[in-house]
């Protein structure tokens, strides 16, 4: 059986929502609440609670996103789902005066947008979310593979390495990190074939 591999990638992000962070949290405080139902339904519950005292759209500024990507502090494990992950919300600023400045005097779009990449990515980290390179995609309207290409950039304009889900939790097409380590060791031979 052929798997399928847009849903391989994109369901996760899909799941990445209140719902299942929620559900996670009753999962893993109230693990004898119930089965599956009974969890969707309080989860249904409490969703509707939420929305008639916090109506949305009272938190974000313009140029905010909120988001919900995976907690920093929760590691990844082998065949753990999102489902089995907890969650955290943050709110990102996708555009801020300053990106507006810098447009306005002169500096081309790429570059603020690469600076732009760059500081979402901090700030998920601050508020101890760790995104991924399809996350990125999503939000910047790129495919992954540019979006890996602008990180790179960055990360070799300015000699350091963006906290992401690949680096940070040490999973997927991440190697930026290893590489680094692997010249830190090899004493910056361009050989790396012996890491």
């Amino acid at each position: 059986m052929r798997r399928d591999n847009h849903k391989d990638t994109w369901r996760p992000q899909r799941e990445k929502n209140f719902d299942s962070a929620i559900r996670h949290f009753i999962q893993t405080e109230f693990p004898r609440l119930g089965g599956p139902r009974v969890v969707d339904l309080f989860c249904q519950h409490v969703k509707e609670f939420i929305n008639k005292f916090y109506p949305k759209g009272e938190y974000v500024s313009f140029g905010e996103l909120p988001w919900c990507g995976v907690a920093k502090e929760d590691l990844p494990a082998r065949a753990k789902t999102i489902a089995q992950t907890k969650l955290r919300a943050a709110i990102l600023s996708l555009v801020e005066d300053e990106d507006y400045v810098k447009l306005e005097s002169g500096i081309p779009f790429r570059k603020v947008t690469k600076d732009r990449i760059a500081r979402v990515m901090i700030q998920a980290d601050k508020n101890g979310v760790e995104l991924t390179t399809n996350e990125l995609a999503l939000m910047f309207s790129f495919n992954r593979v540019r979006i890996s290409q602008i990180i790179g950039q960055y990360e070799k304009e300015h000699n350091c390495i963006l906290p992401r889900r690949g680096t940070v939790h040490d999973m997927g097409g991440s190697i930026s990190h290893k590489a680094t380590i692997c010249r830190k060791t090899a004493g910056r031979k361009r050989d790396f074939r012996h890491c």
